[in-house]
């Protein structure tokens, strides 16, 4: 079963569904790169303070995401989450949508 949520003007999914295991973000819609860093609610007080706008907060000097994670700020198991996803979403491009 999927839930509608909106946080902050932000909206998604919480799917619950016994034996439910995995996304495909390759082969349906859900969402882009771009977008990722916005579901993820312990990135967004630091989205928009990294050094470069077009930080993918994977690895860039100076990168507040990057920096709280390594501070302790945001866990680093949520950012090897949205570097796994990340990883899934990067080299999708829109004729790949089914």
């Amino acid at each position: 079963e999927l839930y509608p949520l909106d946080f902050d003007g932000v909206t998604g999914y919480l799917a619950d569904t016994p034996g439910f295991s995995m996304l495909d973000f390759v082969r349906f819609d859900f969402f882009g790169k771009d977008d990722l860093p916005g579901t993820f609610r312990e990135f967004r007080p630091y989205l928009g303070h990294c050094r470069y706008t077009s930080c993918t907060h994977t690895k860039e000097e100076d990168c507040a995401i990057v920096q709280a994670v390594r501070a302790g700020k945001i866990p680093e198991s949520r950012h090897d989450s949205f570097l796994s996803m990340y990883r899934d979403l990067k080299d999708k491009h829109d004729w790949d949508k089914k």
